[in-house]
C-alpha cells in the first residue's frame, strides 16, 4: 500500500500496488489433492481420524455419484421409483436427469399437441385454425419461481417449426417466438388459463442454451436454463397439455403501440411528478434509444396486460425496456429515457 496526506483536502489517501497470496493445497494420499475425500483418508494414514470416521464421513460425501447416491436413499427410505411419471391433465414429452430420459414425439414438428400448420409468415397474425396451445416445464433442481413454467402459445409457427429444439437447446426468438407476442410465461396453468401475472423478462439466442435462458418473472434470472450440451439444469421434463388439440381460441394479434399509448414524452415516467418505481417489470436489456428499439419496447409494453405506461432507457447502467403497472402521468423530461402513459388512464 501506498498513503498519501493531502493538505489541501485534509486528508488521506490510499492505494493498493502489489498483492501477494499464499496458496495451499489440501493434500491427499496418493497426490490425490483438493480432494476431501482424499485428505480426510491421509487423516486417517496419519492417525489423525479413525476408519470408522472415515466411513462415516463417505456416507455423506459421495463425489461425483450424486443422482446414484440419491436413488439409493430414496430407496432405502421406501419410496417407489415410477419409470414414467404422470402429471392429471399433462403428457410428458421429454425429459432427462432424475426426472426420467424419455424422447416422445409431440413437441417435433407436425403434432396436434403443438398446433402446427402453414408456412405463410402472415398466419402468426391471423389464423383460421387456433394456434393455442399449452407446454408445462417441470424443473426439480431450479429456484422456486422456475421448477414449474407454463409456456402458453398464442400466435401460429411455420410448418416446420421444432419446439423439441427450441425448448432442450436452442431457445431463439426468430421465426415468432417473442415474449408476450408469440407467446406468454406463467408460473401456474391457473394464470396461464386467465392471462393473468405473464413473466415480462425474456432474452434469446445463446447457441447451446435451451428454455428459458434467463427469462424470468420481473426481471432476468440466471442459470436456471435446460441443455444437451452446454450444461445447466439436469433435472427437468417437458410436458404438452391434452386438451391442447381441442382448444379454440383464436390468435391473438399484436397490439398498436400508437393506439394504446399517448405519444412519446422525453424523460421517465412519472406520476404528478413523483417518481413511480412500483410495479415496474423488465421486458428486455439493452439500449433502446433509436425510433426503432423504442417502437419495438412500445410494442412489448402494449402487450402486457394492466399496462400504464411504458419507458425507455439507453446510455447508463439500468438501460432496457420497462412496462409499468402502477399510475403516471408523464415523461419529466429527463436525458437518455422514454415515456409513453397508457392512453385511456391518462
Amino acid at each position: 500500500w501506498t498513503f498519501q496526506w493531502s493538505a489541501v483536502h485534509e486528508r488521506f489517501t490510499a492505494r493498493l500496488d502489489e498483492v501477494e497470496v499464499d496458496f495451499n493445497a489440501c493434500q491427499g494420499v496418493n497426490n490425490n489433492n483438493n480432494n476431501l475425500e482424499a485428505y480426510y483418508k491421509r487423516l486417517v494414514e496419519e492417525g489423525r481420524a479413525t476408519q470408522a470416521e472415515l466411513e462415516t464421513f463417505q456416507n455423506t460425501i459421495v463425489g461425483n455419484n450424486c443422482d446414484s447416491a440419491m436413488k439409493e436413499l430414496l430407496n432405502e427410505k421406501g419410496y417407489v421409483y415410477d419409470p414414467e411419471p404422470t402429471l392429471e391433465g399433462w403428457t410428458q414429452a421429454y425429459g432427462k436427469g432424475s426426472l426420467v430420459p424419455v424422447e416422445h414425439q409431440l413437441l417435433r414438428p407436425g403434432t396436434h399437441f403443438t398446433k402446427q400448420g402453414g408456412d405463410d409468415p402472415a398466419r402468426h397474425l391471423n389464423s383460421n385454425i387456433s394456434p393455442v396451445f399449452y407446454a408445462k416445464r417441470w424443473c426439480a433442481s431450479c429456484v422456486a419461481s422456475h421448477r414449474e413454467i407454463i409456456y402458453k402459445r398464442l400466435t401460429a409457427i411455420p410448418e416446420d417449426f421444432d419446439f423439441y429444439n427450441l425448448f432442450t437447446e436452442n431457445w431463439v426468438n426468430s421465426p415468432a417466438n417473442v415474449n408476450l407476442l408469440d407467446f406468454t410465461l406463467h408460473s401456474s396453468m391457473e394464470d396461464a388459463l386467465a392471462d393473468k401475472n405473464p413473466w415480462s423478462f425474456c432474452n434469446y439466442n445463446d447457441p447451446g442454451i435451451g428454455f428459458p435462458r434467463d427469462c424470468g418473472p420481473t426481471n432476468r434470472v440466471n442459470d436456471q436454463w435446460n441443455s444437451l450440451n452446454r450444461g445447466g439444469q439436469r433435472n427437468v421434463a417437458f410436458y404438452v397439455w391434452n386438451e391442447n388439440p381441442s382448444i379454440t381460441d383464436e390468435a391473438r394479434p399484436y397490439p398498436d403501440p400508437t393506439v394504446e399509448f399517448k405519444a412519446v414524452e422525453p424523460g421517465f415516467c412519472v406520476n404528478n411528478g413523483a417518481d413511480q418505481n412500483s410495479g415496474v417489470y423488465k421486458i428486455k436489456e439493452g439500449d433502446f434509444e433509436t425510433a426503432e428499439k423504442q417502437l419495438e419496447c412500445a410494442t412489448w409494453c402494449a402487450a402486457y396486460p394492466g399496462h400504464t405506461g411504458c419507458e425507455a432507457i439507453w446510455n447508463q447502467r439500468n438501460r432496457g425496456c420497462y412496462v409499468h403497472t402502477e399510475p403516471v402521468t408523464n415523461g419529466n423530461g429527463v436525458a437518455n429515457h422514454a415515456c409513453w402513459v397508457n392512453a385511456e388512464t391518462a
